[in-house]
């Protein structure tokens, strides 16, 4: 597979001479991530859990005393320090981290002794796993503040091709926040499903809707998804969770089936993510049961809180004004006469 591969590096105008790749796998390649699990299939077993992701590997330990993973672990990285070493392979002791998790608040300061090739891992209290920021206590709070600020940096891209009265219609709108914000708002969701943070990506969310409908501040939370024509972000958390248990229990070999024939007792108010599972979850029912209870100005101009509303594809000053009538919200603090002028124009249904 690599005879005959070569590769050179280019630097601005300058460039090296030509090198021979003897050993490793092609990036990209269809066959290199089988060959690799082929070849890393006689890892040595721990004592700790191994949890690999490509050529990304973590070593988990529980126990009540800390001096007891301490151990465990140091001894654990010196057997796979010498299976990397036999394969010629290379880990990376700069790239390498270790934390701990836990709720005694008596060692929240406390760091972890663990060697690795006789020099100690830097500790990291808030260690970034597969593109989550993890914390000591699970609280999901520095993934979902750095998620915030993707987000706000996101939405402003997609706020400089819109204006009240100028700029891409709802359905441009819509299709780009869809493709640029929705993935970095709902990337591993299931895990924090439940932390109390995630009302700041609810926050980001609103802002996206409201530059979608072209409405203002005070408009009613109910309104926003309505007229993007996006589900509430809760009820698409709950739907990635469905979709996620659903795909690991047609897996009975998966480590997260697995797991879930064992669940561990419910002792803290936190609840974890298992607790939200519903398979019969179904969108229009939850969503048009919260549009009722919570009763909106004009609710019933909306037949079906997931329909489209008319008008996404009007010029954006149309479509922005004719929202503003919908949830009679504006930027004056009295529209009686346009609002007469509007709806003698305007029939109950184009509304």
């Amino acid at each position: 597979m690599l005879s005959n591969r070569r590769f050179q590096v280019f630097m601005g105008d300058k460039k090296s001479r030509w090198r021979t790749t003897n050993e490793g796998l092609l990036q990209g390649s269809v066959l290199s991530p089988i060959l690799f699990n082929l070849y890393m299939s006689d890892t040595p077993s721990t004592q700790s859990v191994q949890f690999w992701f490509a050529d990304d590997l973590a070593l988990v330990y529980q126990n009540n005393s800390m001096e007891e993973s301490e151990i465990v672990l140091s001894a654990d990285f010196q057997i796979m320090v010498k299976y990397f070493r036999s394969w010629r392979l290379k880990p990376s002791s700069v790239k390498t981290e270790c934390s701990s998790f836990h709720l005694n608040n008596r060692e929240a300061n406390k760091t972890l002794n663990i060697m690795f090739e006789d020099e100690p891992l830097q500790f990291n209290q808030t260690p970034k796993y597969l593109g989550v920021k993890l914390d000591r206590s699970l609280t999901y709070e520095p993934h979902i503040k750095q998620t915030c600020q993707k987000l706000k940096s996101r939405i402003n891209l997609v706020q400089r091709i819109s204006g009240v009265n100028w700029g891409a219609n709802a359905h441009t709108l819509r299709t780009t926040v869809m493709g640029l914000v929705i993935p970095a708002a709902e990337y591993c969701c299931p895990t924090f499903i439940n932390s109390t943070h995630t009302s700041k990506i609810d926050i980001q969310m609103n802002r996206a809707f409201r530059i979608i409908s072209g409405t203002v501040k005070s408009t009613p939370l109910s309104w926003l998804p309505v007229m993007a024509n996006i589900e509430p972000p809760k009820f698409r958390r709950q739907i990635a969770l469905n979709r996620l248990y659903k795909k690991c229990d047609e897996n009975e070999n998966s480590f997260l089936y697995l797991m879930r024939q064992d669940l561990p007792q419910i002792r803290l108010k936190r609840k974890p993510p298992w607790l939200n599972e519903n398979q019969s979850f179904d969108l229009e029912i939850a969503w048009n049961n919260e549009w009722l209870s919570n009763n909106p100005i004009n609710h019933d101009l909306i037949v079906t809180p997931s329909q489209k509303l008319p008008g996404f594809n009007w010029p954006r000053d149309l479509w922005s004004k004719i929202n503003r009538f919908r949830s009679e919200q504006g930027r004056c603090n009295c529209n009686t006469n346009n609002n007469n002028f509007y709806l003698l124009i305007l029939t109950k249904e184009s509304i």
